[in-house]
């Protein structure tokens, strides 16, 4: 069965406190330590994908890009969803990583998501896009590598409305949601 995800009544803690991402959970912090290496039916218990919609966001798709870089970029973002078994067989060989390779590289970024879910932090979805004919991932990809090891069945994602035909011809779950805010 796969992992239910919500938009529900949690803090966004950049906001609240005027933090950077790798200040809550910095790359030596226990709990980041701590998980690193951990099987899914090792994390918290508390461990729930939580998607943040908000369009003043939508620049956190892609790490360490500023609110106006990613305007400057990038226009016109819709919210998209496919089935997450679906994006991976079309994925190009840069951006696919089996389920089995959660850990492989950049663990205190994989720790990290995981401890955002699991202490009811919001987390903007990846970006995808198709360029030169293939499903590539512009941002997202330790994100994308939790959901998997979690069996999440629907993946939502942005991406740019000028790509909106190429995604639905390269995915056939594809759909576009209404969720941004």
């Amino acid at each position: 069965m796969g992992t239910k995800t919500s938009t529900v009544g949690t803090v966004d803690m950049h906001v609240r406190y005027s933090i950077t991402d790798d200040q809550l959970y910095p790359d030596n912090h226990p709990e980041n330590l701590a998980i690193r290496g951990k099987s899914r039916e090792e994390w918290p218990a508390t461990f729930s994908i939580a998607w943040d919609y908000s369009r003043q966001n939508f620049h956190r798709a892609l790490d360490g890009v500023s609110a106006s870089e990613f305007r400057a970029d990038y226009t016109d973002v819709l919210i998209g969803e496919a089935d997450l078994a679906e994006i991976d067989g079309e994925l190009h060989g840069i951006s696919r990583r089996e389920k089995h390779e959660l850990w492989m590289t950049r663990k205190a970024n994989v720790a990290r998501c995981i401890l955002y879910w699991s202490n009811g932090h919001l987390i903007t979805p990846p970006m995808l896009e198709v360029n030169m004919g293939e499903l590539v991932i512009v941002g997202g990809n330790h994100r994308m590598a939790v959901c998997r090891s979690a069996d999440l069945a629907r993946l939502p994602f942005l991406f740019s409305a000028e790509q909106r035909e190429k995604l639905a011809a390269k995915l056939p779950s594809f759909s576009v949601s209404q969720l941004a805010t």
